[in-house]
């Protein structure tokens, strides 16, 4: 389960929504929201996470960190995939350059991130260099 499902799934309880309810409010398909807060999804796009905030009734600044949440968490799913750590790197770096929501707290998380993750793809591919040996 991702951080970003773990809120979107408690701003919902809290508003005393179920998942169908609210994937109905916002025209999506009735499942939709139930895999995103588990995790089988990424976050959906901003238009979504717009239509999702004015559902639940989110402040402007709420759905902002919504938006920047999704962004991340997309982001950092779109960086386990990549195989290469130097496009890694450059992806993280066309995201903080085009703005994608990512504020200096998040620039640093994920730069740590990315950082961890070329550290924990350097250390696999030792291992399976030694193994192959």
């Amino acid at each position: 389960m991702s951080s970003f499902g773990i809120v979107l799934g408690r701003l919902r309880a809290t508003r005393g929504m179920r998942a169908k309810q609210l994937a109905e409010m916002i025209g999506l398909h009735p499942s939709y929201v139930t895999h995103v807060e588990r995790g089988y999804r990424v976050p959906p796009r901003k238009d979504v996470l717009e239509r999702l905030g004015k559902a639940l009734n989110l402040s402007e600044g709420e759905t902002l960190s919504l938006i920047r949440m999704a962004s991340n968490t997309r982001a950092l799913h779109a960086l386990a995939n990549i195989e290469e750590p130097t496009m890694a790197i450059r992806l993280a770096e066309v995201l903080i350059g085009e703005g994608q929501g990512l504020g200096e707290k998040d620039f640093y998380e994920l730069r740590q991130l990315i950082t961890a993750y070329i550290a924990n793809r350097s250390d696999k591919t030792h291992e399976n260099a030694m193994q192959c040996s």
